[in-house]
């Protein structure tokens, strides 16, 4: 026998039967909303603009390949994301607070304000110092190294020089004390 009679739906073919009664779907706004405009922090949290983009990048790069350890490893020395030591390096990104140059810096003992100069966290830094000059070399080692440098020098005199230097520092080094003499053989020994 036939049920007659309004029929009602519920659970899924409620849900389908909503679905498929809609007329038609609900006009679209004419122009996008626009968003308000934000007025920015009035604190500086950013990096300083004098830096160079690329400092950090070099700095980094730089220090991890010297020592040979990888971008995860230094991320894990740092306890930094590894993704973001590559932003450092490829310069999408500088660290914002000092925190990060300053454990870089004592984890291999670097120049705490080059670290800072190089993300950009010191904005009025004085310029590099320039490195003195080396120190006046005694006009008998200059030519010394002169014959050793030149290639016009054969690799027989170039022994006899190196030797005789060896047998120079033996002659001084005997007649230091017998203390240093001791260190000096332990540290050529091991």
């Amino acid at each position: 026998m036939q049920r007659v009679g309004l029929a009602t739906y519920s659970g899924y073919a409620a849900r389908r039967r909503a679905l498929r009664d809609r007329k038609t779907a609900h006009p679209q706004p004419s122009r996008p909303a626009t968003a308000p405009v934000l007025e920015p922090y009035p604190l500086r949290v950013r990096n300083a603009p004098d830096a160079p983009h690329g400092a950090w990048a070099a700095y980094v790069t730089a220090i991890r390949q010297a020592t040979g350890i990888s971008r995860a490893e230094l991320a894990r020395r740092l306890s930094v994301d590894p993704t973001t030591v590559w932003r450092w390096e490829t310069g999408r990104q500088k660290p914002e607070s000092p925190a990060v140059p300053l454990a870089l810096a004592q984890m291999f003992q670097l120049d705490l304000d080059e670290a800072l100069a190089a993300a950009g966290l010191t904005p009025n830094a004085p310029p590099a110092r320039p490195s003195p000059p080396p120190p006046e070399l005694d006009p008998d080692v200059k030519i010394i190294l002169q014959r050793l440098a030149d290639p016009n020098v054969s690799a027989e005199e170039k022994t006899n020089i190196r030797a005789m230097l060896q047998y120079l520092a033996r002659l001084a080094d005997h007649k230091a004390s017998p203390a240093k003499r001791t260190a000096r053989r332990r540290t050529q020994a091991g």
